[in-house]
């Protein structure tokens, strides 16, 4: 009589985003709250499934249900997506990625600022990606930088920080959004911290308390403003750029946006000033 042959269980514990950008919301339900979003590439921890969706928790510790198609799961012990060798950091804010090597335009994706591809081969223009499903793409060379894997941001100068909210100006506002593709205003300071090598958490009320309190006369570019709406806490943050104005993204249908700190909304609502930098040192 033949043995019969026993069904080895697959441990699944993580998962990789497979689209550009897809949200996270607060229960297994799309029309649940936008709580965040991760982009292509992105590992997630999974708690638990139900009904086609998977309860995870982000790289920054932020947890929500994503939809189980947006993603794919590792089996046990399969390394994380772009964790070996080299991968192309995308650098500019939306970018191209071709999903067809000999036309172009072709079927295509826009992939977003901060994306980590793993890199196959180089081209004379272009550079040929692995995506986190199997599928090959190709990208401009133009639009990404070659990093290894395991990349973290330096630490860059307050400068830099300013620079980096700017060019995100006219971006819209979007609840739960962390994307050039549409922004809330602790998503919009969470990117602009992290491309300059200060990791800050998810939301405004976590940012406060991360942050140290000054004086907003000791203020400097790249401090950020906390303001409340005087019914629910910390609601809003910004980020002072100088000469008294701040860069945020507005709610009031602006989206990315420079204000005056001297106007009367803004100073009613003004909660206090914090300084996001290690030490006392300016960079």
């Amino acid at each position: 009589m033949a043995r019969k042959r026993r069904t080895e269980r697959v441990r699944y514990s993580e998962a990789a985003v497979t689209m550009p950008v897809v949200d996270l919301h607060a229960d297994a339900d799309v029309k649940s709250e936008r709580v965040t979003q991760a982009i292509l590439g992105t590992p997630l921890m999974v708690a638990k499934s139900k009904r086609g969706w998977l309860r995870v928790t982000t790289p920054d510790g932020y947890r929500g249900w994503i939809e189980a198609s947006a993603t794919r799961r590792l089996k046990f012990i399969e390394p994380r997506y772009a964790s070996k060798g080299r991968l192309g950091l995308v650098t500019s804010n939306v970018a191209i990625l071709y999903l067809d090597q000999f036309r172009e335009p072709g079927e295509s994706i826009t992939v977003t600022v901060d994306t980590r591809l793993e890199l196959v081969s180089e081209q004379s223009h272009r550079f040929k990606v692995r995506l986190p499903d199997g599928r090959a793409g190709w990208v401009r060379k133009e639009d990404v930088a070659v990093r290894t894997a395991g990349f973290s941001y330096p630490v860059t100068s307050r400068k830099k920080i300013v620079e980096a909210g700017k060019r995100f100006l006219g971006v819209p506002y979007l609840w739960g959004g962390t994307t050039p593709l549409g922004f809330d205003c602790s998503g919009f300071v969470q990117l602009v911290c992290k491309m300059n090598g200060i990791n800050l958490p998810r939301d405004t009320d976590m940012q406060f308390m991360v942050s140290r309190p000054i004086e907003t006369k000791e203020l400097q570019p790249a401090d950020l403003l906390f303001f409340s709406n005087m019914t629910s806490g910390i609601t809003h943050v910004g980020m002072f750029i100088g000469a008294g104005e701040f860069i945020h993204s507005s709610g009031k249908a602006i989206g990315v946006t420079i204000s005056p700190l001297s106007d009367p909304y803004y100073q009613s609502a003004l909660v206090g000033a914090r300084r996001v930098w290690k030490n006392h040192a300016d960079r």
